[in-house]
């Protein structure tokens, strides 16, 4: 992506794919596992950081009715400008919105063409 681009010449490397020195298997669960498998039953704020990912990452969060009961008052996810996304950003708030969460705030990133955007829970008191 163009971000990428941008971010290896700010680390100070040439060729993107220089960034990787490592690769590693890891186990991936989803949100909803996660919270369910440790007993979370509230969240201020969940920030979602997963380099393009995020639908994939709210899609595991909402795919369980047992997280409803977990209480997440925002959500913070980056809205990129760039072609950084797999996905659109309006699939990501569709689906948010879908699940009872509204934009209440944007915070531009000094570097790149993103922001950081705050959703609130609609269901928990302000």
């Amino acid at each position: 992506s163009q971000y990428t681009v941008l971010k290896a010449k700010i680390l100070g490397f040439s060729d993107p794919k220089d960034m990787i020195t490592n690769k590693y298997d890891v186990e991936v669960i989803t949100l909803s596992d996660f919270l369910i498998s440790n007993a979370i039953t509230k969240v201020d704020i969940l920030k979602i950081d997963v380099e393009g990912h995020e639908l994939d990452c709210l899609k595991g969060l909402f795919m369980n009715s047992a997280t409803d009961n977990c209480n997440i008052n925002y959500i913070q996810i980056e809205d990129h400008k760039d072609d950084m996304y797999a996905e659109s950003y309006k699939e990501i708030t569709n689906l948010l919105v879908e699940n009872d969460f509204e934009e209440v705030h944007r915070i531009k990133h000094y570097v790149g063409k993103f922001e950081e955007v705050i959703f609130r829970n609609i269901k928990q008191p302000k």
